[in-house]
């Protein structure tokens, strides 16, 4: 399967900025999926340093240049170690030595500072994110700790679509989320559903 760098509108699957999906529901799992799939081609929103600078800015996240430059590696290496984190929390299965030790590596890094002050007579508590190491690859260790904490493995879902390489967690009361997006894949089901109706009504 080709793999290619990601390009504007080049992985469009519904909830997206600058053609990029961010559908998963957290970060961590937007994160997984920046190797969608698209007309039989893996894009990779990863490939090189413009590539993440591109994903970053699409995710809303700040980071300059040069902090970036030397985390592809690093992020290269956690993608691969959620990618399994998420198929093991899926199972209802324990997180795997792989996993802890990539992710821990990484918390190592991060600490919050925090401080109370008085505003207008309330206590006030300010909070400061203190990381000392690669800034995006720790946010999002941070976030996927942050999220393994409570979550529901039944929500832990991949799109119902065979042609669809994207994963997500279902936050809906019903939990009966089966696409990525309603209005991508699910509307080519849809489609395709009414296509073979018509197809058998036409049969003699």
């Amino acid at each position: 399967m080709a793999v290619a760098a990601g390009e504007p509108n080049a992985g469009n699957h519904g909830d997206s900025s600058e053609g990029m999906p961010f559908l998963g529901g957290s970060l961590w799992i937007d994160f997984l999926n920046t190797r969608p799939v698209s007309k039989g081609v893996q894009l990779d929103f990863l490939a090189n340093e413009q590539a993440l600078e591109s994903w970053t800015v699409a995710a809303g996240l700040s980071h300059g240049k040069p902090t970036l430059a030397g985390e592809l590696d690093t992020l290269h290496m956690l993608r691969e170690r959620l990618v399994m984190a998420f198929e093991q929390m899926s199972r209802g299965a324990c997180l795997s030595g792989d996993v802890l030790e990539v992710v821990n590596a990484l918390l190592e890094r991060f600490s919050i500072r925090m401080r109370v002050s008085n505003l207008n007579g309330t206590p006030v508590v300010e909070s400061e994110e203190i990381i000392d190491g690669p800034v995006l690859a720790v946010r999002i260790a941070a976030d996927f700790a942050r999220f393994a904490q409570q979550y529901e493995a039944a929500r832990l879902k991949h799109c119902e679509s065979p042609d669809c390489t994207m994963v997500f967690y279902d936050r809906g009361k019903s939990v009966r989320r089966r696409w990525c997006s309603a209005t991508v894949c699910g509307n080519r089901h849809k489609v395709a559903s009414y296509r073979v109706r018509k197809t058998r009504q036409q049969i003699p």
